[in-house]
């Protein structure tokens, strides 16, 4: 999937999930890896829905990081040298992410849509941790629709221009 195809804060989490496969000393890049790193940008739309939703995120963010840390770990040379491997599991939540911003009639993928196809697998750290929250699909779904409005993604920016859409929560 080509990166111009994600907004600018989509591309920004991805990156750093790709960053914490490396920090971690993870074989694999995975969902978890990219839902860590949508929780660790406070000032993002994801996190934005999550608070709408009552989340504590800090406990969220913990939990999801406990986890992660007990991932399989390699030598950080080997790392380095052999590169990031992106799991099917990682590759189908992309591809989610995708057909969610189609379904919205988005231009670009953006943080809300890999929320979404986070919520969306069937089974996984990631959703596990979602429903400890009290947090689904149909909420997010919601939580957006407040946020958003029917305003599109529409420009790689879009998260950034919160003013034009509605009822941003306050960061």
């Amino acid at each position: 999937m080509r990166q111009e195809r994600f907004t600018e804060q989509a591309q920004e989490v991805l990156s750093a999930s790709q960053q914490l496969v490396s920090t971690f000393t993870n074989p694999m890049w995975d969902v978890e890896h990219v839902f860590l790193a949508l929780l660790e940008k406070p000032k993002g739309l994801a996190a934005d829905i999550l608070k709408r939703l009552n989340v504590n995120l800090t406990a969220m963010r913990k939990r999801l990081h406990d986890v992660v840390a007990k991932y399989p770990k390699i030598d950080k040379q080997a790392n380095v040298i052999q590169g990031i491997y992106q799991t099917p599991r990682c590759r189908q939540l992309l591809n989610a992410a995708e057909a969610e911003s189609e379904r919205f009639n988005d231009d670009f993928i953006g943080v809300e849509h890999i929320l979404i196809a986070i919520a969306s697998e069937g089974s996984g750290d990631s959703v596990t941790i979602l429903k400890k929250f009290d947090v689904d699909q149909e909420q997010i779904y919601q939580a957006l629709k407040d946020i958003r409005g029917s305003h599109r993604a529409d420009d790689p920016r879009a998260e950034k221009s919160t003013g034009r859409w509605k009822n941003t929560a306050a960061t």
